[in-house]
């Protein structure tokens, strides 16, 4: 009997995640719309600043991943068609590897870890500070502020850092 108890408890808690995580897409979907009825209520600082937090400063880590990856692709990739006679088709093998797949892959994982983190570890500070209380008390709303910019920042930063990794990892 404990067994059915516990699956039905994990199973209600599985719903209200999905119910919660519906909620903030809602939420978030009311904010968009709102940002672009009202476009002169945009905090551009505040996009510029997450843009560069979340892109401009993951340069660095996405570039150097990227070209060790395509250097091991090259390295391993080389030795085993050697093996089969065919080791003309290593510069495919990478190009082909990098720019279809591992690229994006080896961009969005550490983006995610990276940015996504410090997103979630940053908005948490300010409610246990109580700052996105005040933030509501001043007429502002959370979403706008908070949120909607580091969304904006990642989508616009991915095509870009995914772009930069290619050229890395065909480089590597």
């Amino acid at each position: 009997m404990r067994g059915f108890a516990k699956v039905g408890r994990g199973l209600q808690d599985f719903l209200a995640e999905i119910t919660l995580s519906l909620a903030f897409l809602g939420r978030l979907i009311v904010a968009v719309g709102g940002a672009g009825s009202r476009p002169g209520r945009i905090r551009w600082p505040a996009w510029f600043s997450q843009a560069e937090r979340s892109g401009l400063d993951a340069l660095p880590i996405i570039a150097v991943t990227n070209f060790f990856i395509g250097a091991v692709i090259a390295f391993l990739g080389a030795n085993m068609l050697t093996q089969f006679g065919a080791a003309v088709f290593t510069v495919q093998l990478v190009a082909v590897s990098v720019l279809r797949q591992f690229a994006v892959v080896i961009t969005s994982v550490p983006l995610a870890g990276r940015s996504s983190s410090s997103f979630a570890a940053e908005i948490g500070s300010m409610r246990m500070n109580q700052e996105v209380d005040a933030m509501q008390v001043m007429g502002v709303d959370p979403f706008q502020a908070l949120v909607i910019p580091r969304l904006a920042a990642m989508l616009l930063m991915l095509p870009l850092l995914a772009f930069v990794g290619m050229i890395a990892g065909l480089l590597g």
